[in-house]
């Protein structure tokens, strides 16, 4: 309530998910004004640890996403992270080894180079749109603040086809690398069983290859099924 000649304010909090410029319109409510508008801008810009949000997941009831959190440490001194926590609920973090536990070194990633420090794990029994954040902070220099992933995950009890990462990220590899290998693992929560009969790239890349064997998805199945294995060169 704003009293005659009073005012108020609230914070606009804007958390980047893709590069590049960002539009929208706030809609501003009254009893006796009807509404107000106003305009809002920002831009995205490239993550220094080529960190992505997880958005656009979409998981059955009882099954769960665990996307691996890879950071990519662009400086010339060993980049150790501090800390690491969710906002709760039914996203859980993890080590990538499995483990309970670990020492510090598995947080900390060499010049120049990208490792997988932490496993996301999130899963649900509610139908519903779910977000949660990652909070990780780092010992960077002039890095006082937390880096802040989104995680956006729909939970579905439609029956269908599901993959157990919403993309294949092969991160960044240069010229000389090795190839990079990545699995994609599917799930039939639907009623009758489905054949796989291809897998492939469209547009086709020279730079992709595809490993497949014919496989039969069997229904209503709780685990997923190692379909094909993806490699980029």
């Amino acid at each position: 309530i704003i009293p005659p000649g009073g005012n108020t304010s609230f914070d606009v909090v804007f958390l980047a998910r893709v590069v590049g410029n960002v539009e929208n319109t706030l809609f501003i409510n009254t009893s006796h004004h009807g509404v107000f508008t106003y305009q809002v801008f920002g831009v995205g810009i490239p993550n220094p640890y080529r960190l992505r949000p997880f958005i656009g997941a979409r998981v059955p009831v009882n099954s769960s996403f665990s996307p691996l959190i890879n950071i990519h440490n662009p400086y010339s001194e060993p980049l150790q992270v501090v800390e690491m926590y969710s906002s709760g609920g039914d996203l859980h973090l993890e080590l990538p080894t499995g483990q309970q536990g670990g020492t510090g070194k598995l947080w900390e990633i060499p010049p120049f180079e990208t490792k997988g420090v932490m496993r996301a794990s999130f899963s649900s029994r509610d139908v519903d749109n779910h977000t949660a954040f990652i909070r990780i902070k780092t010992n960077a220099p002039n890095e006082d603040q937390f880096i802040i992933l989104p995680v956006e995950v729909e939970v579905t009890s439609a029956p269908g086809i599901y993959s157990s990462t919403e993309m294949l990220d092969f991160g960044t590899l240069r010229s000389q690398d090795r190839p990079k290998l990545l699995n994609l693992h599917l799930l039939n929560s639907g009623t009758k069983d489905v054949p796989i009969t291809s897998v492939r790239t469209t547009p086709s890349n020279e730079a992709v290859t595809v490993d497949f064997k014919a496989v039969t998805l069997k229904a209503g199945e709780s685990r997923y099924t190692k379909v094909a294995s993806i490699s980029f060169d």
